[in-house]
């Protein structure tokens, strides 16, 4: 028989028998991964677990859909999954150089979030339902991939907490913190000169006898719920959390920077209705409480942000290389004296 001079020696051989060849089939260490994501999509999108009173029952999606449209201290929930994936994605590397090494444990782990979500359901609360599914995909990645994966993801996992609406926060922190914020902005303005008292949450310009201004005549705030820093707590906090993720290499900096995000997300906002008094009682109360106010709001992410980003430049500083420095005698060869005068 003689071969044709056309055909590739490099080329596939012929399926026996003369029969065409078949598609290749998906690769078998895709498929399960595969089928596990179907079903936490569809447990997700299908299965409802909110019903609200003035329309149909929502899904899990639906109802954190529902839930950051309602409320402005949410809204930053509906980008967490966008960057939960792309710290996945940019993980792609570690992950591939790991083996899949499975664990009855992640079994142990769905079941439990797989009761919870039951109840969850049939309690009809859906906050239960949503960390209980974050359970199921905990126990899903150690069932088939293994400790070792779930090590690598534990963050892009927990940052999935923060598309949670938490609602029933400001009900435990709400009053607080606007007292706290009355009580602190009062003592700033006095020490800065500018008397001023506090009523409850209301503050306002100290009686001066004699001119015979009245208490309040100058100006007069009320730290309202929107003022109390609840509208800008949860996304600082989020936002320092990645930020110490990303640019922090060691366990107890990370920790360190974001435990600081809540005394950051206050200061920020302590800066805000410091300078609305202050304008206040400068400039002109209608204004201040006007054009200024919703200024300032941008003022609490200014200095919170600036803030974080000066803590964790402290961080980074090595500090003992800078005290060695310190006493060292100067080497005339390297530090001269500048011949310019």
């Amino acid at each position: 028989m003689q071969s044709d001079p056309q055909a590739d020696p490099d080329g596939p051989l012929p399926a026996p028998g003369g029969a065409a060849a078949r598609p290749a089939s998906p690769r078998p260490d895709l498929l399960v991964p595969i089928v596990l994501g179907i079903g936490l999509v569809l447990l997700a999108t299908t299965v409802p677990v909110f019903r609200p009173y003035d329309g149909s029952p929502h899904s899990l999606v639906g109802w954190l859909a529902y839930a950051w449209d309602q409320s402005a201290d949410t809204r930053h929930g509906a980008i967490v999954p966008f960057i939960a994936a792309w710290l996945v994605w940019r993980k792609r590397g570690d992950l591939a150089a790991l083996p899949r090494q499975g664990t009855w444990l992640g079994v142990a782990v769905a079941t439990v979030g797989a009761v919870l979500f039951w109840l969850g359901w049939k309690g009809d609360i859906h906050y239960v339902n949503y960390l209980a599914y974050l359970v199921i995909v905990a126990g899903l990645v150690l069932a088939h991939f293994g400790a070792r994966w779930f090590y690598e993801l534990a963050f892009a996992w927990s940052f999935l907490v923060f598309a949670m609406p938490m609602p029933f926060l400001d009900e435990i922190l709400g009053f607080r913190l606007r007292l706290f914020m009355a009580g602190a902005s009062t003592a700033i303005l006095n020490l800065l000169g500018i008397e001023a008292v506090r009523r409850g949450t209301a503050i306002y310009s100290a009686m001066d006898p004699s001119v015979g201004l009245p208490e309040g005549r100058v100006f007069s705030l009320d730290v309202a719920d929107p003022c109390s820093g609840l509208n800008s707590l949860f996304a600082l906090i989020m936002l320092t959390a990645l930020y110490a993720h990303l640019t922090q290499h060691r366990l107890w900096k990370q920790w360190f920077l974001f435990m600081c995000a809540l005394p950051l997300a206050v200061l920020g906002n302590m800066f805000r209705v410091t300078s609305i008094a202050i304008v206040a009682a400068g400039i002109d109360q209608q204004f201040a409480s006007g054009p200024y106010h919703t200024i300032a709001g941008y003022l609490v992410f200014v200095v919170a942000i600036g803030s974080m980003l000066l803590v964790g430049k402290l961080l980074d500083t090595d500090w003992r290389a800078k005290i060695r420095r310190i006493g060292r005698p100067i080497d005339p060869a390297r530090h001269r004296p500048s011949d310019a005068y």
